[in-house]
């Protein structure tokens, strides 16, 4: 897709050829594809004249399409690439001398403390001023966008595996890639006098829930950053109100990962229900003992609570104040009628009742932004907040303006007045259980099934997800009725993108991009912020297996930070970054001391947090000035979300796909 406020070009045809660019304008709505051909005298019927190029967007593509046969080559491998370079070269020398092409040999491992450099070489046609951009670059490096060159100091604390890292140049016709590559920092010495990465182990999450009458917990460990050399650590259980032989069985052991190996490690603690009690009791797993190479990471304890099975009839029977409640969610944004009449202020969530304690449970509190807010009966499992003022945006006939977040939770009081604890987790999902909450505006260019029923077990969540076969293009759910305004979902009280996938029978490349979409007045706005691989996110991909991945939203290029800034008419120019992500881009609000109200970043002049953007809005005029201060950047409305595998022609399955809190 070409970006907003960039100009889409073609790649020069010649005679013999034809030349075909599929993109979606951004004035078009979803699920409209237009294609443009420049037709020339003949075509050129030999299989050997066809090429086809993916660039750097999943959703754009631009292909050269010389005969009947259509030979496809990946730019993520070197093979491919170069032979579909030699291809071209050979059948159209003159198209062959007007395209741009870079390459090179990166080292893929640097020692700590030392110096990263790498400057690919590059063949453009003459005359022409080229642009570098890079994507998957390792915090710690920069990038010349003028020479291509990326360099850094890396220190023992960058120890680590940084991925998917690919630089471009593009003259504004053509666009050429190097291969991608991973870069290694390695620190310290081992036994045997070569070099060893710190491994981090670490739960899955800081806090786990469970019945009395599950039967068993499982406990999921994750190896991030270093993956070289072979590592362990130990578990254990602990008691608190919880007692080991009355309420579970303690557990301990020994987790242990191979060399290269990053898959999640579980162990299994058996919970028992031969004495039935009411309200919560909970104990504590740990990580210990990591191996020479590993360390135990954040968060290495967490309490497990048991929700007790005992009646809760008459009020009370169990011990202390209530339990948390579980499954709270947000559950619509925008009112009843979001199809046909949209309102700002409107926020609904919906929870699983909490299991009394002591006392019966007499009333629920609602939290609004860590502030006690209103409270609800006992029998009551939904909550919708009239008064979220500027909760959301939906009129897009007019100028939008950055929504207020609006955070909620919920706690369980009793009868005596005692205040259970406030939920551990706060989310809102797309599909869930194999059902879409975005009605029928879902996009998969390929075969779409919904309740469809893969293969069984954790972490699938159910009986049923989605199956998504994908024939030529991806996977691209976007935000309606009736959970939210039609392309306008406000996501700025979570901090993750999260969903569970099983990659299918065949694991291609080990790359699955994500990325996501916001919409403004001129339509869908795409950022310098590059996709993500969701593979990066969780464990490596496996065959006929489900793996939970979470993405945390700035890596997404949503959410807030803080910078210094200044505008001049149309032009915003970022200084620095002082707080938070550097996540300025186009697709979000810019708001602070003079800033007119509704003032939104439509392009960008380099692939970077810092430097120029283009803005517009209801006050931005050439008169407009704002001098130089501390403005806020704000991306926190989803209008939909982009999967597209590389290699097409599988088909996937994936569920509990949304946001969370934490």
């Amino acid at each position: 897709m070409p970006r907003v406020g960039s100009t889409s070009r073609h790649v020069k045809a010649q005679p013999a050829f034809t030349l075909l660019v599929g993109f979606v304008p951004h004035n078009t709505e979803p699920g409209h594809q237009v294609t443009r051909s420049l037709q020339g005298r003949q075509r050129c019927e030999s299989s050997e004249c066809s090429f086809y190029l993916f660039r750097g967007d999943p959703m754009e593509r631009v292909a050269l399409n010389t005969s009947s046969k259509v030979e496809r080559y990946r730019n993520s491998g070197t093979t491919g690439l170069w032979a579909a370079v030699a291809l071209l070269a050979a059948a159209t020398p003159q198209m062959a001398a007007a395209t741009v092409y870079i390459g090179g040999s990166p080292a893929t491992t640097v020692q700590a403390p030392g110096t990263y450099s790498f400057r690919p070489w590059l063949s453009a046609p003459s005359g022409t001023t080229v642009k570098f951009a890079i994507t998957g670059k390792p915090y710690w490096a920069t990038f010349n966008t003028s020479t291509g060159q990326i360099s850094g100091k890396v220190y023992p604390g960058n120890d680590g595996l940084y991925k998917n890292i690919r630089i471009s140049a593009t003259d504004g016709h053509t666009t050429g890639y190097t291969s991608i590559w991973s870069i290694t920092v390695k620190s310290g010495t081992s036994s045997g006098g070569g070099t060893t990465t710190t491994s981090t182990l670490q739960l899955s999450a800081p806090s786990y829930t469970v019945s009395q009458t599950a039967g068993q917990i499982t406990v999921k460990v994750n190896r991030v950053a270093g993956s070289t050399g072979a590592v362990s650590a130990s578990y254990a259980t602990a008691n608190s109100t919880a007692v080991a032989g009355t309420d579970y069985t303690a557990v301990s052991g020994t987790l242990n990962w191979a060399s290269g190996e990053t898959a999640t490690k579980s162990f299994t603690v058996p919970v028992m229900n031969t004495k039935p009690f009411t309200g919560t009791k909970s104990f504590n797993v740990a990580l210990s003992k990591p191996s020479t190479g590993a360390q135990v990471g954040t968060p290495g304890t967490a309490p497990v609570a048991i929700s007790g099975s005992g009646t809760t009839s008459g009020g009370g029977g169990g011990t202390g104040a209530p339990s948390a409640v579980t499954n709270l969610l947000l559950i619509n944004q925008g009112g009843t009628d979001n199809a046909n009449n949209p309102v700002k202020n409107s926020q609904s969530i919906s929870w699983t009742a909490a299991v009394a304690g002591a006392n019966p449970i007499a009333s629920y509190k609602i939290y609004r932004n860590g502030v006690a807010y209103a409270s609800v009966s006992a029998s009551a499992t939904t909550y919708t907040d009239s008064n979220a003022t500027n909760s959301n945006d939906p009129g897009w006939s007019g100028y939008d303006t950055a929504a207020t977040v609006y955070q909620y939770n919920v706690t369980a009081v009793d009868s005596t007045g005692n205040e259970g604890p406030q939920a551990a987790q706060y989310a809102v999902y797309a599909y869930r259980n194999g059902k879409s909450a975005w009605g029928n505006n879902d996009l998969s260019y390929g075969t779409l099934n919904e309740n469809y029923s893969s293969t069984a077990g954790s972490p699938q969540g159910g009986p049923y997800d989605v199956s998504v076969q994908f024939i030529n293009g991806g996977f691209q759910p976007a935000v309606a009725p009736p959970q939210a305004p039609t392309w306008d979902l406000e996501v700025g009280a979570f901090g993750y993108f999260v969903m569970d996938v099983n990659p299918g029978s065949t694991v291609t490349n080990g790359r699955l991009p994500f990325g996501t979409v916001s919409r403004l007045p001129p339509g869908d706005v795409y950022g310098w912020h590059p996709t993500v691989n969701v593979f990066d996110y969780g464990p490596a991909p496996m065959a006929n297996k489900w793996g939970t991945y979470k993405i945390p939203m700035s890596a997404l290029g949503m959410g807030f930070c803080k910078f210094t800034g200044s505008i001049t008419g149309n032009k915003l120019t970022v200084t620095a970054i002082t707080s938070g992500a550097a996540l300025v881009d186009a697709g979000g609000f810019v708001t602070g001391p003079g800033v007119p109200a509704g003032t939104y970043i439509t392009a960008y002049g380099q692939n970077s947090a810092v430097g120029t953007f283009t803005v517009a809005g209801p006050g931005i005029n050439s008169a407009t000035k704002v001098a130089t201060g501390t403005l806020t950047y704000q991306r926190t409305s989803l209008y939909k979300f982009g999967i597209q595998p590389e290699v097409q022609g599988t088909t996937m399955y994936f569920n509990n796909m949304g946001f969370t809190q934490n």
